[in-house]
């Protein structure tokens, strides 16, 4: 009778005769070899083969060493390998999986997008009831605008405003009436309120009303920007000088907070944060002022970047150049990527570099380069420009014109570079420009043509110095003063909190063959007490010179062994091994006995000291040990003793 067994590879049911039984044969299915089961069999003691599967219950084919369901191996007595399993996977389980994997991409990107869009800032609620139909909502928006003309406190006066905010234009229309009869003894931060009111409106039909309100002199700032906001262009030039001006506050103000910052921390952030935030106001009704291709308003913005060379606290315009590039941005009430804003911007540049004064187009390029370099073929363009119109400008916007095209090409014009003041580039430096513009082939300028002389340099007759920088300054002449100012000098700089300076570091050059010894053992003493590790490489040249006293040598090497114990790293520079009694005196008299040295220790620690008393006795005589730590101990009374 024919047995019908399974392939035990591809599974596939094959028909065999009764002689083939226990023989090998091929599938012809697959072409693997396998053996033709026997009809009448021992099974294993453990597992029944060719009845169910152990661990599922399947039936199983005779000589399947494997469940097909589970994939359960029976002679192992376990599941086959995760690897061998993924074999058996049909294609259509591989493409349902698939088809689920992208929906529940798909379903986790919707999820996101709604979840931002829940999470998105909503309008605060307020308290304050929503206007009703008819007479009742005006009544109620009357008596809200009255509420915020007479406001006494800030709580009051923004639960008003946001009451009316969400009136609408009904609001607007009972506020109006009431701020035309407006005195000027009302509080000028309820009429600025108000007037806020009607900038956020985006309703053009309440700008001549802005135009003739008796408004004080306080309030004009918020005036102008609100009435900016409704699309008035007249108010572009006044409100740019306001930009300026409350920039230039911002800018001088984070320039005098970086050179003393001040104790008071928290309270120098917030007047910050505040100019900061009225230049940004300032600057966003600006934005969609300049925003036609036919306004000049971002044109007299450039303009005014060389003027900001004067203000204090700007050092080549780099942080004014900043301003104008966030300036040439489209509003932020548009709510554009920040690409889009970077490409309108650098269109607004490029249309500036194109039609405004010789002056203003170079500032265009400069703010380009600045605020968006990766447009490096733009920038090629702008240089040519320049380079063309340069000969046939006046004298001073020349001077600029060359020292923004050795800015931007990192080329010197006569010895000038773009580090220099633009008041520093002469003729001789301009014709420079242009030989190079001809050589390079950029643009094609002409003969020079300059109209009058070129406006000089500016003298310095103010320069704004710190109490510390004063107090460096006056100490270092008492460095030089001698041996005998330097005990108190060293006692004034530890008191005044002071470091060791980079003016200190440029004392310690090893590159001196006869320096001032005073002055050099007063750096060498702060570079121990000042903890500063990055002036070891200096310490060690003077430990190794040869050419120097002994006591130079010493002292560096007592340097080193102080920045040994403060760091607590092991003790690289071997002190005190060559610390030797001829290193330690100054010069024939001695004039300050062991009182550097004492210094040195007393900052050195305990380590320090501990270091000195386990030092063999062949180097120091006890005597001379003995004197080095009273020196040192002298050294730290005297420390503790300073306030």
């Amino acid at each position: 009778m024919p047995l019908r067994i399974r392939c035990p590879h591809c599974h596939r049911t094959l028909v065999a005769e009764d002689e083939a039984a226990g023989q090998g044969k091929l599938c012809p299915a697959c072409g693997k070899g396998f053996t033709v089961p026997i009809p009448v069999r021992e099974t294993p003691p453990q597992i029944r083969v060719g009845d169910t599967c152990p661990k599922c219950g399947a039936d199983i084919a005779p000589g399947t060493p494997f469940c097909p369901r589970c994939y359960f191996d029976l002679a192992a007595g376990k599941r086959l390998p995760l690897r061998r399993r993924l074999q058996f996977v049909p294609l259509r389980t591989w493409t349902l999986a698939g088809l689920g994997l992208v929906a529940a991409i798909a379903a986790a990107f919707l999820g996101v997008h709604v979840y931002r869009d829940h999470a998105r800032p909503r309008t605060r609620p307020s308290s304050a009831p929503v206007a009703e139909a008819g007479d009742a909502g005006a009544d109620l928006a009357a008596a809200w605008a009255q509420r915020l003309l007479v406001a006494t406190a800030a709580a009051e006066r923004l639960e008003a405003f946001e009451a009316l905010l969400r009136i609408g234009p009904q609001a607007l229309t009972a506020l109006a009436p009431l701020l035309e009869e407006a005195s000027a003894s009302q509080s000028p931060s309820n009429l600025a309120a108000a007037v806020e009111l009607f900038a956020r409106s985006d309703d053009g039909r309440w700008l001549e009303l802005l135009r003739r309100l008796p408004l004080p002199e306080e309030v004009r700032p918020a005036a102008l920007e609100a009435r900016a906001l409704l699309g008035d262009s007249e108010v572009g030039p006044e409100l740019l000088e306001l930009w300026l001006g409350a920039l230039r506050r911002q800018l001088f103000l984070t320039r005098v907070l970086e050179l003393a910052p001040g104790p008071e921390a928290a309270a120098n952030d917030a007047l910050t944060a505040r100019l900061r935030s009225r230049t940004e106001r300032y600057a966003e009704a600006i934005r969609g002022l300049a925003e036609p291709p036919d306004s000049t308003l971002l044109d007299q913005a450039l303009a005014a970047c060389w003027d900001s060379w004067s203000w204090l606290g700007q050092q080549r315009a780099e942080a004014f150049t900043t301003e104008l590039f966030e300036l040439a941005k489209p509003p932020k009430r548009r709510h554009l990527d920040f690409k889009s804003r970077v490409r309108a911007a650098r269109t607004a540049l490029e249309r500036a570099a194109q039609r405004a004064a010789p002056a203003a187009r170079a500032a265009a390029a400069l703010v380009l380069t600045e605020g968006a370099p990766q447009y490096r073929s733009l920038r090629q363009r702008m240089i040519a420009t320049l380079a063309t119109v340069m000969p046939d400008s006046e004298p001073q916007a020349q001077q600029r014109i060359a020292w923004t095209l050795a800015r931007l090409t990192s080329h010197k014009f006569d010895g000038r570079s773009g580090d220099d003041n633009p008041a520093d580039f002469g003729r001789a430096a301009i014709e420079d420009a242009l030989r190079w513009a001809r050589s390079a082939q950029i643009g094609t300028p002409g003969p020079l043509r300059a109209a009058g002389p070129y406006p000089q340099p500016p003298l310095l007759t103010r320069r704004v110095i710190t109490p510390q920088r004063q107090l460096e300054e006056h100490l270092l002449h008492e460095f030089a003063a001698g041996w005998q100012a330097l005990p108190a000098a060293l006692d004034r700089w530890a008191t005044g909190g002071l470091s060791c300076t980079p003016r200190v570091e440029r004392l310690l050059n090893p590159g001196q063959r006869q320096p001032h010894y005073p002055t050099l053992a007063a750096a060498i003493v702060l570079a121990g007490v000042c903890d500063a590790q990055h002036l070891r490489p200096q310490l060690d040249l003077w430990r190794q010179a040869t050419d120097q006293p002994a006591w130079v040598r010493g002292l560096a090497h007592t340097a080193l062994g102080v920045l040994d114990a403060r760091r607590g790293a092991g003790w690289t520079s071997g002190w005190p091994s060559e610390l030797t009694t001829e290193a330690l005196a100054l010069s024939g008299n001695e004039p300050l006995d062991l009182e550097l040295w004492g210094r040195l220790l007393a900052a050195g620690g305990p380590r320090l000291l501990t270091r000195l008393e386990q030092a063999p006795p062949h180097s120091l005589s006890e005597a001379l040990r003995a004197k080095l730590v009273r020196a040192a101990e002298e050294a730290g009374r005297r420390t503790a003793r300073q306030p």
